[in-house]
């Protein structure tokens, strides 16, 4: 009887400790979902990279997309290689994308990446409606290409 109970108290514990984003805190998951991505950025390549963020079934897609991180790998040149969930930005050209104040974001991010090698970036970006809103990023530099794990905040 005691196994019992003390397996009915350990087995919902496991869940929620569990990887892949499962109840996990995303500031956490944003960190180690970047240091994963470098790593298999140097192992498997900018194309192996690109085809596991993108993978619904791969170790990058989120469980709770309304509050794990958005993945996004982007070119040396600023162009969405890959986000790991649906989105239509894949391909497009964000050197331009502003933050709240209308200077290039991720020129910003970019730039504090190559001089602290990995680390939190917060800003004021833009909501979907043009309104102000803070977010924040964990960032890193991988072959050239600058991967990002935002948060709202």
């Amino acid at each position: 009887m005691k196994r019992i109970l003390l397996a009915t108290l350990i087995f919902p514990i496991a869940i929620v400790a569990a990887p892949g984003g499962t109840m996990a805190d995303p500031s956490h998951l944003a960190e180690t979902w970047v240091r994963e991505a470098v790593k298999l950025g140097k192992a498997r390549g900018i194309e192996g990279l690109v085809a596991e963020v993108q993978n619904p079934a791969g170790k990058f897609w989120p469980a709770m997309p309304e509050m794990d991180p958005e993945l996004t790998i982007y070119s040396s040149s600023y162009i969405v290689l890959a986000v790991n969930r649906p989105s239509k930005h894949v391909g497009m050209d964000h050197a331009k994308m502003p933050d709240a104040e209308g200077s290039p974001v991720l020129k910003k991010m970019r730039a504090f990446a190559e001089k602290s090698g990995h680390g939190w970036y917060e800003y004021v970006g833009t909501d979907a409606l043009g309104h102000p809103k803070a977010y924040k990023a964990y960032l890193a530099i991988q072959g050239g290409n600058l991967i990002a794990a935002v948060l709202h905040k």
